[in-house]
């Protein structure tokens, strides 16, 4: 195993790359500017990868807006009740991974569109069954566009261990945030980047 040695960022020497004060590991095989510059190097790749994801986003929400009328969340919802009549909102929440006030809101005006349609249920709207209408499921075979979010799309692509590699890599950078709303974690990216969904 390498040695390694921890370097206060706030240090003279280090003060131009940051505005904070923090302690990092630094690989004390190779000179100390050079493992500075690697790790500057792998910073700047990640912030890249980040944007990619983020513009990702946008663009299929834009082209999903443009083509189909409706949000990308409005879309991946039906596309959801296409692979399963008779979910409930809560069922949906769970699957989309949002709040259920928002889930109910999103049906309810798909419904209204008439893309959506109720199958049963009785008491509280949340207890009632959901598929799509005849007009959501010509939408959704009409569209060449990925009906899921394409963050959870590409999501689903990568092995169980890859999976659980980023979700452990994701838990300390979302700590370290200096800013953090906990209710964004129950909204759509979509939604948080500008592309609210029609209620």
């Amino acid at each position: 195993m390498r040695p390694r040695v921890l370097v206060k960022i706030g240090a003279v020497k280090k003060q131009r790359y940051t505005e904070h004060t923090a302690c990092v590991a630094i690989d004390t095989s190779e000179d100390i500017d050079v493992a500075w510059a690697r790790r500057q190097e792998t910073l700047r790749g990640v912030l890249k990868l980040f944007r990619v994801m983020v513009s990702s986003t946008q663009q299929h929400a834009q082209l999903v807006r443009r083509q189909c009328g409706i949000s990308a969340t409005q879309l991946w919802l039906l596309w959801e009740l296409d692979r399963a009549p008779g979910l409930r909102i809560l069922d949906l929440a769970r699957l989309l991974a949002m709040h259920v006030g928002l889930v109910q809101e999103m049906v309810e005006a798909l419904e209204a569109r008439g893309l959506a349609r109720r199958m049963a249920g009785d008491g509280a709207p949340k207890s009632h069954r959901w598929a799509v209408a005849e007009a959501g499921r010509q939408l959704l075979a009409d569209t060449s566009l990925p009906a899921r979010g394409v963050t959870a799309l590409a999501l689903d692509t990568l092995d169980d261990s890859a999976l659980q590699a980023l979700a452990d890599g994701l838990q300390p950078l979302v700590g370290a945030l200096p800013f953090k709303d906990g209710g964004a974690a129950l909204t759509p990216l979509s939604d948080l980047l500008g592309d609210p969904t029609d209620s």
